[in-house]
């Protein structure tokens, strides 16, 4: 998040990756937090691959 907050300068921008990043995974029944990384093929790789 600090190598995108000096790429980004938009706080609603920031704020909602930040939300996204930590959002959890429904997977088999139960909710899972990741601790690092996005998810493969996640519709936010893209975003942060080009910033």
């Amino acid at each position: 998040m600090r190598m995108l907050e000096l790429k980004v300068g938009d706080p609603w921008i920031l704020r909602l990756v930040r939300k996204w990043l930590k959002a959890g995974i429904f997977e088999n029944g139960t909710v899972t937090h990741p601790e690092e990384g996005t998810p493969q093929g996640g519709p936010l790789s893209p975003v942060l691959a080009n910033v």
